[in-house]
């Protein structure tokens, strides 16, 4: 392979072998071509986001996976391998440039199917511009000037425009080489001054975006401002708290009607907040003065914590589950998740209301732009129509959590007590560790004020497995001891809820993370067998056994048949259907639902190190298609397999997975709190802001 390209400097040649030790899988290097029957891959499009630079290409064919490489003195080095046609590279810094290039492989992974562009592409990184707030002049002629500026040290930016309301950025600037912009607008497009704007700028080399976008907060001309009858809300901190008081029913006019600066209704704004106990860095009178100021992410982030009252929470990022530590510490202008001083700003990026960037940082003296405004009044729209409802969970791990530890007592159970189980359709696994982590239900349930319980269980499975495993010994009664309780239908959650007569105004689910891992579950071939399980114990079933006992009679084991119609859902697909036909209320056994008119929301879990990466396409795909078919006009996916989160992919892996003890041998599979709150969460509130 060949070294360095010699037009790169010997610097950037020295970052890249310490880019090695992080990212290098053992034995990565490209081999020769065994078979070469698909067309080179190409990059089609390269750019900037979020910290990292996103790769983006054609599909070759439904079994070919790819395979992406990053090329250091030592040679091209492999980065990850996914069955996706974009992949998000993080592991980047701030005015270093790096050469990637892509191969095609066979679903097992096993031969390459391409060559590879041997020069690869070229890509020089830079952190995104932090904008400054918009300020305007009303010029002799009638128009405005607006002016803003940015820090960065990119050679070139692209500057674009926006009104509120709008998703299109225009384009009003290319190639600029400065650090401030003046905008004089003269055509109608772009010239409405009665209109919210905001700017947005980032690094260019003319192809590719190299940075992320900085954005700038909302703005609007004071001068036009003054004449309105109602303020623009999004602008300054009595516009926060009015929209804030309206989620929380406490206002019932429209959240865009917080009273104008002519009149004295924003200092009543101010006044309620504080009375309300939403403020607490000073006196009534010095938040009444605030009323104008443009809010900064601290700001949001405390009157967040006080109003909906969260608990403290931290933001995890390589989770050490020995002693529950990974918080992050303060360091200048930012904070990391244990700064004891402003636990507010860690609280609301734990439920995912702002987010550190890709070195962790929350900046919480930073100006709220005008794109976390607008998330951050969806979500307050989200929690105005959730608060007081109840959300309902199904799944694995995955809807479980391996989040950030919360407080439990031993033997914590959701429910009914397994004593209380008398026949395999009730059957479900309640929580025992000692120590419970955080998860999906926890986060959505406490962010948005709803009441919330969850059926998932670690290790379950959308198939019933039939066939015994006994890895960890000979008799069938030491594999039901350990593996009884990780095999079984998430179906059986949902009749488990059916039957206690569980109400809900949302369903969550997850599955098929186990059902990928496991070579005896298939997609669709049915079989019939033997199942174990809890709590189901005719009079000519085991009643002990002479070893595990203690195990055993604490926690109820038996073994059990399978009756005869579980067979129909011993495979994925039978699984799946069954699962989402009892939420949906379609199936016979749901005549009694109470969960029938609740909207369903399909989470298709990330890129994992488990199974094989084949399987994942096929099982998500279908259960996609699945939740579509037989979910009905209310059901939704949230599709985190396109997320960029690849759990292969040894950045993500050490920053936004929960290790389960395995340190650098993990798998992939959990996220920690920061990787729910950053992938998970956003891509779930998608879905519920398209219920309308």
């Amino acid at each position: 392979m060949k070294k360095c390209m010699s037009v790169m400097k010997h610097s950037v040649c020295i970052i890249l072998i310490a880019i090695v030790l992080l990212s290098v899988i053992a034995g990565s290097f490209v081999p020769a071509v065994t078979a070469a029957n698909v067309s080179v891959p190409e990059f089609t499009e390269i750019e900037a986001i979020d910290g990292g630079i996103r790769f983006s290409w054609d599909s070759k064919g439904y079994n070919v996976l790819y395979r992406i490489y990053y090329r250091s003195s030592d040679g091209w080095n492999r980065m990850t391998t996914t069955s996706n046609t974009s992949f998000v590279e993080r592991d980047v810094h701030a005015g270093k440039g790096y050469t990637y290039t892509i191969r095609c492989i066979d679903k097992n992974e096993a031969s390459f199917l391409s060559g590879f562009n041997s020069d690869g592409w070229y890509v020089k990184y830079y952190d995104m511009p932090v904008a400054g707030k918009v300020t305007s002049k009303h010029n002799d002629d009638d128009t405005y000037t607006y002016s803003f500026s940015w820090t960065n040290t990119a050679p070139m930016y692209n500057i674009e425009m926006r009104y509120a309301g709008e998703n299109t950025w225009r384009t009003i600037a290319t190639d600029y080489t400065g650090t401030s912009f003046e905008h004089t607008p003269t055509s109608p497009e772009l010239s409405d001054d009665t209109r919210l704007r905001a700017y947005r700028v980032y690094a260019t080399d003319g192809r590719y975006k190299l940075s992320d976008a900085g954005v700038t907060p909302y703005h609007m001309p004071k001068d036009y401002s003054d004449t309105l009858e109602y303020r623009p809300m999004i602008t300054d901190a009595a516009g926060w708290y009015y929209a804030l008081m309206w989620s929380m029913d406490l206002y019932d006019s429209d959240f865009t009607e917080c009273p104008g600066y002519n009149g004295d209704g924003a200092s009543s704004v101010m006044e309620a907040a504080y009375d309300y106990g939403f403020y607490n860095a000073g006196t009534r009178e010095w938040l009444i003065s605030l009323r104008d100021v443009a809010p900064t992410r601290q700001f949001i982030a405390n009157s967040l914590k006080l109003a909906y009252q969260y608990p403290t929470k931290p933001i995890s990022s390589i989770h050490n589950a020995s002693n529950n530590t990974s918080m992050l510490t303060r360091d200048d202008d930012y904070y990391y998740a244990k700064d004891t001083m402003n636990r507010s700003i860690n609280t609301a990026a734990h439920y995912g209301w702002f987010l550190p960037d890709y070195y962790g940082k929350l900046y919480p003296n930073r100006l709220v732009t005008a794109d976390e405004m607008d998330h951050c009044i969806e979500c307050l729209k989200l929690y105005k129509k959730w608060h007081g409802q109840q959300l309902v969970t199904f799944g694995d791990s995955i809807v479980h959590g391996r989040g950030d530890p919360i407080n439990s007592n031993k033997g914590y159970k959701d429910t009914l007590p397994d004593d209380e189980r008398n026949n395999y359709p009730e059957k479900r696994y309640a929580r025992y560790d000692y120590t419970r982590y955080e998860g999906i239900c926890d986060m959505i349930g406490t962010k948005y004020g709803m009441k919330y319980i969850d059926y998932s269980y670690p290790g379950a499975t959308m198939a019933a497995e039939l066939s015994p495993n006994t890895s960890r010994g000979s008799s069938a009664e030491w594999q039901f001891a350990f593996d009884a309780p990780y095999k079984s239908h998430i179906a059986n959650q949902v009749r488990t809820a059916i039957r206690e007569g569980q109400r809900a105004d949302l369903i969550i689910f997850n599955g098929g993370t186990n059902d990928t891992g496991l070579p005896n579950v298939r997609y669709s071939v049915q079989k019939t067998g033997r199942v174990y399980d809890y709590d189901y114990c005719p009079a000519d079933e085991y009643s002990g056994w002479s070893e595990r006992t203690e195990y055993h009679n604490r926690y109820g084991h038996r073994k059990t048949l399978l009756p005869a119609y579980y067979a129909t859902e011993s495979s994925f697909e039978s699984g799946f259907i069954k699962a989402i036909k009892l939420m949906a209320g379609t199936d016979p056994e749901a005549n009694n639902s109470k969960m029938k008119n609740a909207p369903i929301i399909f989470v298709r879990s990330h890129e994992m190190n488990w199974g094989t990466i084949y399987n994942q396409k096929v099982y998500g795909e279908g259960a996609c298609e699945l939740t579509e078919e037989y979910g009905g006009n209310q059901s939704y996916v949230a599709d985190l397999y396109r997320s960029g989160f690849d759990g292969n992919y040894r950045y993500c892996y050490r920053n936004y997975i929960f290790d389960d003890n395995d340190g650098d041998n993990g798998r992939g599979i959990h996220p920690n709190g920061r990787g729910l709150a950053k992938f998970y969460i956003p891509q779930i509130e998608e879905q519920m802001m398209n219920m309308g």
